[in-house]
């Protein structure tokens, strides 16, 4: 059963030398892999919580239009809740309906990093953006999504996409890794270990976790499980280039 998602979200097992060995390389042509749309039909329609996403990243190059993270159908009209790098800025949206509002940071970092995004509906209901560990910017959202119509996401239907935003035109170039959603505000200080990812395993409100090659399935084949509890597996998906596909490799936060 899905929680409010209005309260801070503690108590996870979490485990310091959590083993991570592979990340997910994505080509920058037409990588992206798509976790189907379980996940934004479980929370459904009219929904009206927050959302927290935790993303590790390492990207090839800042002064482009590449996307990490989204919840919408990549049809080129939007999504509700989109995480991007465009022009040496990294941007946290939500667009829908012709209106919307973002935050941006200034970045021009080519290593390791951890992204935390997070819709916060409650309380004084700032929206903030925490790149390692530190916040880099927030925003008051008034405690309403921006669609226009009564302040709710309608998310049932929507595909959840890791790797590109937007549409198939703006696919992310680097590697990804330890990728997970929230329907709760979470401390980010819950999502690493140092300079590393944590162990979310039995942490509260968890609604997606995807390793990237990690987890009991290993790194083979084009499907990335969710080691969450709900079973949103997601599909490696591209058709150009060398690989075709998002590949595994050992290259990992450390």
């Amino acid at each position: 059963m899905l929680g409010l998602g209005n309260n801070l979200a503690r108590g996870g097992v979490l485990s310091a030398g959590l083993a991570n060995t592979y990340s997910l390389e994505f080509d920058g042509t037409d990588d992206y892999v798509n976790c189907g749309t379980g996940l934004g039909t479980s929370l459904g329609d009219n929904y009206a919580g927050s959302l927290s996403v935790s993303l590790w990243f390492k990207v090839d190059d800042t002064n482009v239009d590449d996307g990490l993270f989204q919840l919408g159908t990549l049809d080129g009209n939007g999504a509700p809740f989109m995480i991007f790098l465009v022009s040496n800025e990294l941007k946290f949206m939500l667009d829908y309906q012709a209106s919307a509002w973002s935050i941006v940071h200034s970045f021009t970092d080519t290593g390791w990093n951890h992204l935390v995004c997070i819709y916060d509906v409650s309380g004084s209901a700032n929206s903030k953006m925490y790149l390692n560990g530190t916040s880099v910017g927030a925003i008051n959202n008034d405690g309403n999504f921006p669609d226009g119509a009564g302040g709710d996401m309608d998310l049932s239907g929507e595909g959840t996409i890791i790797g590109a935003y937007w549409s198939v035109a703006y696919p992310f170039a680097g590697n990804i890794d330890e990728v997970a959603i929230f329907d709760a505000v979470i401390d980010p200080a819950d999502l690493r270990d140092g300079t590393k990812p944590a162990d979310l395993t039995g942490m509260s409100n968890l609604q997606g976790w995807w390793r990237m090659g990690d987890g009991t399935e290993g790194a083979s084949g084009n499907t990335i499980y969710d080691m969450s509890t709900n079973s949103n597996d997601g599909t490696k998906s591209g058709a150009s280039g060398t690989n075709n596909t998002p590949q595994y490799e050992t290259d990992v936060p450390s």
